[in-house]
């Protein structure tokens, strides 16, 4: 019968028993669910940090959590979400790779993106959108964060040994010498 139905180009009510009556509001809780999920590991990975800097476990670690919901929220078609967690990925590439540092507006622009980001996740579940939370401004903070180059101090002249040819007492390596 409901072949026939088909052939004929009537619709067929009986699928829709089958079907869940939103299936969208559905798949957004779980996302909520697993975005404050993440955030609140993300919470615990930002205070570590704050005492660890230069743990690259930890950045690592970080990377990975604003992967996941980046791209969960590509999945979604969140743009805000995506792009915003897209920016401070790329920031932890370079705190990784030891281009940035992790100074006070570092921490100070992670902070404002973590209550962003709870925001949009806010107005999400409200709205059922991301709504009309600013994150161009954010995104060219944490853009201008990566321009900044990590500098090493020079050595004083008092230091200025080379580290290669300095005397520390034990026995030197090199076949040369």
């Amino acid at each position: 019968e409901t072949l026939a139905r088909f052939e004929k180009g009537e619709p067929d009510d009986s699928a829709q028993n089958l079907i869940d009556t939103n299936p969208d509001a559905a798949i957004l809780a779980e996302f909520l669910e697993e975005a404050h999920e993440i955030l609140g590991l993300l919470d615990t990975q930002i205070v570590e940090l704050e005492s660890n800097p230069n743990s690259g476990d930890l950045i690592s670690s970080l990377l990975r959590s604003f992967h996941t919901l980046k791209g969960n929220s590509g999945y979604m078609n969140f743009k805000k979400l995506e792009t915003l967690t897209h920016a401070m990925e790329n920031l932890l590439i370079t705190l990784q790779e030891g281009t940035t540092t992790p100074k006070t507006s570092f921490f100070d622009c992670l902070l404002k993106m973590m209550d962003a980001l709870r925001n949009i996740l806010a107005t999400l579940k409200a709205n059922k959108k991301e709504g009309d939370v600013p994150v161009d401004t954010l995104v060219a903070e944490m853009a201008g964060l990566q321009k900044e180059v990590s500098v090493t101090p020079a050595p004083s002249s008092a230091n200025n040994v080379d580290p290669a040819k300095k005397d520390d007492g034990a026995p030197s390596l090199d076949p040369k010498e």
